[in-house]
């Protein structure tokens, strides 16, 4: 079993390897901001020992808050079991675009501690913007909450959830 990460200075080209299914042979990490439950990174300029590899050339990876005070408030709301069972459970049912997972592992507490996510860089294909500096303009903004009236629409008042 590839090991979980409790931060991104656990991360390296073996531990890449493992989940990519192809050996790494060179990589750079980019910390993604605005996450505050969960840390976010972005592993990027992926390149392997076979040239003709189908891995990715990068990818998005979500883990445990290295800060212990937002750690145990995601804890205790379960907000990570809630994200990793939406993503082993969910992700394929619901009627939004979801990145593809390359892992998904957690630390098999009742309450999950520690997980890692590996998922699709969907900044390949989808637009990506800062709600700050950047937000989107009007007609993506409606299209956005179309999307998301959709999905709410689907669980609205499900036991699924």
């Amino acid at each position: 079993m590839t090991n979980i990460p409790r931060s991104i200075d656990e991360v390296d080209a073996t531990w890449l390897s493992d989940i990519l299914g192809s050996e790494v042979t060179s990589y750079n990490i980019k910390f993604l901001e605005g996450g505050v439950l969960a840390d976010a990174f972005k592993v990027h300029d992926l390149t392997y020992k076979d040239a003709s590899s189908v891995a990715p050339t990068s990818l998005v990876l979500k883990l445990a808050n290295g800060i212990a005070e937002r750690r145990e408030f995601a804890v205790m709301t379960r907000a990570y079991i809630k994200e990793v069972r939406f993503f082993e459970r969910l992700k394929d049912q619901v009627p939004l675009r979801t990145p593809d997972l390359y892992y998904i592992a957690d630390d098999g507490k009742e309450n999950v501690e520690f997980f890692v996510i590996a998922m699709e860089d969907l900044q390949r294909h989808s637009l990506v913007f800062d709600q700050v500096e950047d937000p989107p303009n009007e007609a993506f903004t409606r299209k956005i909450n179309l999307e998301a009236a959709k999905f709410h629409a689907q669980y609205w008042e499900s036991d699924v959830l």
